[in-house]
């Protein structure tokens, strides 16, 4: 806000000090304040814009602070540096694969990891495995016997 008071003092020379004190005066406290939801960039965009102001006299707060709004819409409306990427045609125009086939894949896939479930049968240790941990978290109770 400094550099921003400075700047307006150039601008406006001894009008904008006698209308709002200098950098140690109260006043900018009270426009610190009043600005400090506005980025840097939407103050120094109203900053800009005083450049080429053409009134009688320096603005006044309010007339600040729409300028600030201004630079916060003209911001809001460019667009990104970096957009996001946007799927391609050929993503949308791709042949797609059903639930079957997809299930299908999966499944020869599952087959052929070692030590895997679906790639052998069961063993007795494994339906005894399962049967104690169906006991021990009480499922019997709420879903019936095995």
């Amino acid at each position: 806000m400094v550099a921003m008071w400075q700047r307006m003092s150039d601008y406006f020379g001894p009008l904008w000090e006698s209308a709002y004190g200098g950098v140690d005066d109260q006043a900018i406290y009270a426009w610190t304040g009043a600005l400090a939801h506005y980025s840097e960039s939407e103050i120094g965009g109203a900053v800009k814009a005083c450049e080429n102001w053409d009134g009688k006299f320096q603005p006044t707060f309010p007339e600040f602070k729409s300028m600030v709004m201004a630079a916060r819409s003209a911001q809001a409306a460019k667009p990104p540096a970096n957009p996001e990427p946007v799927a391609s045609l050929e993503y949308f125009t791709k042949e797609r694969r059903t639930d079957s086939e997809i299930a299908k894949r999966e499944k020869k896939r599952m087959r052929a990891i070692p030590g895997s479930p679906k790639s052998r049968d069961p063993s007795d240790a494994d339906v005894e495995s399962f049967k104690t941990s169906f006991n021990n978290l009480h499922l019997a109770r709420r879903m019936g016997p095995l």
